[in-house]
């Protein structure tokens, strides 16, 4: 028996009026788009909050779950954005229902600092609210189901590699787009993929690039396995000296 409530089934008025807000309309646009007042917009949006459960009417989480748990249907994506480690870190709190006051505190850095970082993603992404910035960056992959999206989340979670050792690489496959990391020191990178096609496909892609040495292709088992594709040098396992055991004495020496 399955432990995770369902998805609120939303009405299809509080559909229509957050997928303007996600589409960034302001409320007066959405009002004269839908016939509604204005201040209905406000409404509307309180009550998907509380078919979520939420505390509070928070326009990017809003979008964000309503896109994750399939209450609106997904943006169609669109080709991938590699975003920034201080924009893609400022989307999650966002989307957890955060504010750029806490990105700010969370980050140790000043509240102007995070509201410029806000500035400069909603500029890279096209977006003219919160709200769009986060169905924006469903559509360019920076979020959702994606494989990009995964390796993304990975890619921020890495220590940053030192200048000079590589860049990332946004992988095309025919299984959809990907995200390589340049290997640096002693660390191996990979990614899975489904098919040995493909995974020949992304060594062919990464061969030769900076960061992207000693590519290697590991085959599963079970043919419904995914592939793993590897690259970098594993820091290899140091030898200990282990000293010679005294050989035991000559019992007949001691007779």
């Amino acid at each position: 028996m399955s432990l995770i409530p369902p998805a609120p089934v939303l009405p299809h008025l509080e559909q229509q009026v957050l997928t303007l807000v996600a589409e960034g309309h302001e409320d007066r646009g959405v009002a004269a788009l839908l016939g509604i007042q204005p201040r209905q917009v406000a409404y509307r949006l309180g009550r998907v909050a509380v078919a979520f459960g939420l505390p509070e009417m928070l326009r990017a989480q809003l979008v964000h779950l309503a896109y994750d748990n399939g209450a609106l249907p997904l943006p169609r994506p669109v080709h991938p954005l590699l975003l920034g480690r201080d924009e893609y870190l400022l989307l999650r709190v966002l989307t957890a229902g955060g504010t750029v006051r806490k990105y700010a505190s969370r980050q140790k850095v000043p509240e102007y600092r995070a509201a410029y970082v806000l500035r400069r993603a909603r500029r890279v992404l096209g977006a003219t609210s919160n709200a769009s910035l986060v169905h924006r960056a469903w559509t360019r992959q920076v979020m959702g189901p994606s494989g990009f999206a995964d390796d993304l989340a990975r890619f921020h979670a890495l220590d940053p590699a030192p200048p000079g050792t590589g860049e990332p690489v946004v992988v095309p496959l025919v299984s959809g787009y990907r995200l390589a990391a340049p290997a640096w020191g002693h660390r191996l990178r990979h990614l899975t993929v489904p098919t040995a096609e493909e995974a020949a496909a992304a060594a062919r892609f990464l061969s030769g690039r900076r960061g992207y040495d000693a590519i290697s292709i590991t085959t599963p088992a079970h043919p419904a396995d995914s592939v793993l594709v590897t690259w970098g040098q594993a820091r290899r396992p140091r030898h200990t000296h282990t000293p010679a055991q005294p050989s035991p004495p000559d019992v007949r020496s001691l007779r």
